[in-house]
């Protein structure tokens, strides 16, 4: 995926998650996830409590690089090369360039339009 087909809103906070150094204060040092992502994706307000349980699988710095390597994982712009080339094969790509345009098919659209 191209980061211009990425939707805007989140383009800007996943470049920057995926920037060297800063990313990791984003994530590991200030748990941005946990404590501002998952409040501000859903519809009504977390209760603290319900919060304080989804922190605490990540209570240090270490215990949240999973939460760090998932966005950095993603394909988006050609890097990381070898998530590209995953998601080109699967797509029927044969060159991993080839995989910053959308395969026919793998859209939104298109699986609204199957169901």
């Amino acid at each position: 995926m191209s980061w211009e087909e990425f939707p805007e809103g989140g383009r800007e906070l996943f470049r920057a998650i995926k920037t060297p150094g800063t990313g990791e204060a984003m994530i590991l040092d200030d748990n941005l996830f946990i404590e501002q992502g998952l409040p501000g994706t859903v519809a009504t307000p977390i209760d603290p409590r319900d919060l304080t349980v989804y922190a605490r699988p990540y209570p240090t710095r270490e215990s949240r690089r999973p939460l760090l390597q998932w966005p950095r994982s993603m394909p988006l712009g050609g890097e990381p090369a070898a998530a590209v080339a995953a998601w080109a094969g699967r797509h029927g790509l044969r060159r991993p360039r080839e995989a910053g345009r959308r395969a026919r098919g793998t859209g939104l659209r298109s699986l609204r339009q199957r169901t």
